[in-house]
């Protein structure tokens, strides 16, 4: 596993420079699921918004997400199986 570098950030304005630290890949097969959940999510939520502010039929939309994700969570599942 490679080493994580931490990078300092000076800000003008402030005294003490910022350290970001990039946070480690998940090492859990749970906690990789639950990021891959919550990096689709934004999607959905995505093309409600789109569909609510150019007047497209919200209950289309919403029955495509819910098909989309049944069908990606019964391909992952079998997936699984094997």
């Amino acid at each position: 596993m490679p080493a994580v570098t931490s990078t300092s950030i000076s800000i003008p304005g402030t005294a003490n420079p910022v350290t970001i630290s990039p946070d480690p890949a998940p090492t859990s097969p749970h906690a990789r699921m639950a990021s891959r959940q919550q990096a689709a999510m934004p999607s959905g939520v995505n093309s409600l918004i789109v569909g609510h502010a150019y007047g497209l039929d919200l209950r289309m939309i919403a029955t495509v997400i819910v098909w989309s994700t049944l069908i990606v969570l019964t391909a992952g599942l079998v997936l699984s199986l094997l």
